[in-house]
């Protein structure tokens, strides 16, 4: 059996699963023969439970969002400095993506929101947080820095 590395960080709850993904930089051939490399990114994907009370996720539901290194050192920035929220907008072809991370209503929760605007579709899942993932997460954010940036393989 091989196994594929990195392998995808999971933060499953009660009602979504988060899940993130490295994606490291491609080299590109362009049209007149050169190379591109194409930065690398975090790639969070959430979905929310089915409803049926199986505590399973609605995977074919899912919403992605797709993290620069910028993203990542905003993201990375606010966390150690406790300034919340932290939001992130991305407009691409007309559609809309955000994140915003907030402090949850009891102490050492953070709330992870996750939405996506197609048009007049909107949809949304949130997943909370405690001060381990957020270490946690806060630690793998910035290891893949140097990653996604081509610094390292």
């Amino acid at each position: 059996m091989t196994i594929t590395y990195p392998q995808p960080i999971k933060f499953h709850k009660k009602v979504a699963q988060l899940q993130v993904d490295l994606i490291r930089p491609k080299e590109e051939k362009t049209p007149d023969g050169k190379s591109k490399i194409s930065e690398g990114c975090l790639m969070l994907s959430i979905a929310r439970e089915m409803g049926d009370g199986s505590g399973r996720m609605n995977w074919n539901d899912k919403i992605l969002l797709k993290l620069s290194s910028t993203d990542l050192t905003n993201i990375l920035c606010g966390m150690k400095l406790k300034q919340f929220p932290i939001k992130l907008i991305h407009k691409f072809n007309g559609n809309t993506s955000y994140l915003d991370v907030s402090q949850g209503e009891r102490p050492g929760t953070y709330k992870w929101m996750i939405g996506k605007t197609q048009g007049d579709n909107k949809k949304y899942a949130s997943i909370y947080l405690d001060s381990k993932d957020m270490y946690y997460l806060s630690v793998m954010m910035e290891s893949s820095l140097p990653v996604t940036l081509g610094w390292i393989s």
